[in-house]
């Protein structure tokens, strides 16, 4: 039996020199896993929040929340976006932006 095991982590956006290219969702200049304290000094206020999920758990990461992930053990992972009220205009503007909205014309 293998059990599997992670480590999440879920940063504050501003803290890691988000960049909007196409996309609602920033990407990062930040490289987490050999930061750069002289190019990024707002990396060193930031403080994660940590969280292991053990076998069977599920986490929700709210939309904008960006996060890092790293396997402990062997791992099969699922993940899904889901849209609800919290995130609807966020998915549509992104939609738009991604030109998929004309095929999803009832949004």
């Amino acid at each position: 039996m293998i059990l599997s095991r992670c480590l999440i982590c879920i940063y504050k956006v501003p803290l890691l020199y988000p960049h909007y290219w196409f996309s609602v969702d920033p990407s990062f200049e930040v490289d987490l896993r050999f930061p750069n304290f002289t190019e990024h000094p707002l990396l060193r206020l930031s403080q994660p929040i940590e969280c292991t999920l053990e076998e069977g758990e599920l986490l929700f990461v709210p939309h904008g929340c960006p996060h890092q992930v790293e396997n402990l053990s062997p791992s099969v992972a699922v993940s899904g976006n889901y849209i609800d009220s919290s995130n609807y205009t966020a998915a549509l503007q992104e939609l738009k932006i991604q030109g998929w909205q004309t095929l999803f014309s009832w949004c």
